[in-house]
């Protein structure tokens, strides 16, 4: 028979640990905020990955796989030598599949993070916690459907928000 020391600490044990869980920050090895541009690169080379490098401090990839999905875009975005900010998009030009794929991730997100849900509609469901966002969207463009998701540092986020406010 348990002791009631032993249930307390098996329920503190839960508690405390679904309270500790936060948002991912680290993806293929690389983590937000603490690996730099070097890191990524390396990493893109020894994989064998072909990436470019934009004109906005951004790396993109093609076709890397990150939670069960092959994704048609990877991209990387530094601020301050460090990764910022990861994003996932993948595009397909059938409703059905991007469909699935969001319900698919919707539900999975919610369960995986139900303490950080900040935001949920139709098209876009948005996580937060004291260091990373989480943004999941779903849209029509060009012909094209699509599903991005991004992860993200909460100074990044700021600094963003910054930046398009001072264009203002």
């Amino acid at each position: 028979m348990i002791s009631k020391k032993s249930l307390f600490l098996i329920v503190y044990i839960l508690f405390s640990s679904t309270a500790m869980c936060q948002i991912q920050r680290s993806f293929f090895g690389l983590t937000l905020n603490v690996s730099t541009i070097s890191q990524v690169e390396n990493y893109l080379r020894s994989n064998n990955r072909h990436y470019e490098w934009t004109d906005t401090n951004q790396i993109m990839a093609q076709n890397m796989q990150f939670g069960g999905y092959i994704w048609s875009w990877v991209s990387f975005y530094f601020s301050n030598g460090k990764l910022a900010q990861v994003g996932f998009v993948t595009l397909d030009r059938s409703y059905y599949p991007i469909d699935n794929m969001w319900k698919s991730l919707s539900r999975r997100y919610k369960e995986k993070y139900p303490s950080y849900l900040v935001y949920d509609d139709a098209e876009s469901i948005n996580f937060k916690d004291s260091f990373t966002s989480l943004y999941i969207t779903h849209s029509y463009l060009n012909n094209r459907y699509s599903i991005t998701v991004l992860y993200a540092t909460k100074s990044y986020e700021d600094e963003q928000f910054k930046r398009r406010n001072d264009e203002l």
